[in-house]
């Protein structure tokens, strides 16, 4: 049985909360933000994921890693 995904988009101005309480494994990321959705009454949303600390390190790579790529594209 497959089961499906749901892709919710949201829409935020404001940086995400990161908070990780001592002596504990997870980082906590919080986005905040409104729904894009045109059958939802209430848009506010907020997504809140426990990242394991290995999966933190690997973010890291992967966001420098892109931040390397996006300086190398611009031409002037």
């Amino acid at each position: 049985m497959l089961c499906t995904v749901q892709n919710i988009g949201i829409v935020s101005s404001r940086a995400p909360i990161v908070d990780r309480p001592a002596g504990a494994r997870y980082v906590y990321l919080t986005f905040e933000g409104l729904r894009e959705s045109r059958t939802i009454a209430d848009k506010h949303t907020r997504v809140r994921i426990a990242l394991p600390m290995t999966e933190v390190a690997r973010l890291r790579e992967q966001l420098a890693e892109q931040d390397r790529k996006d300086t190398v594209d611009i031409v002037i």
